[in-house]
């Protein structure tokens, strides 16, 4: 729990998931390819980070308290932004 509240947890890709032309969903491990895709991603967005902030296109409001919110929810993502990830 203290990880949560100094917001050190993080995102994982675990798997990949893919469709072969009309197949059901299938898994597979992230390949390097994969991986790299993602840091691409995550360099894009920080580029591009605050012209969504100042869009609104991310929120950057407090999550208030007293809404819908279960407190966990709040301990993990104090921010709507923090809700959000790369991909």
């Amino acid at each position: 729990m203290q990880a949560a509240t100094k917001a050190e947890i993080k995102h994982q890709l675990y798997a990949v998931a893919y469709r072969e032309g009309k197949s059901s969903l299938q898994f597979k491990i992230p390949t390097k390819v994969d991986l790299d895709g993602i840091a691409k991603t995550e360099a894009y967005l920080q580029e591009k980070l605050n012209a969504l902030y100042l869009d609104n296109i991310l929120p950057i409001e407090t999550i208030p308290e007293g809404q819908d919110f279960d407190e966990q929810i709040r301990l993990f993502c104090p921010n709507f932004k923090d809700m959000f990830n790369p991909r």
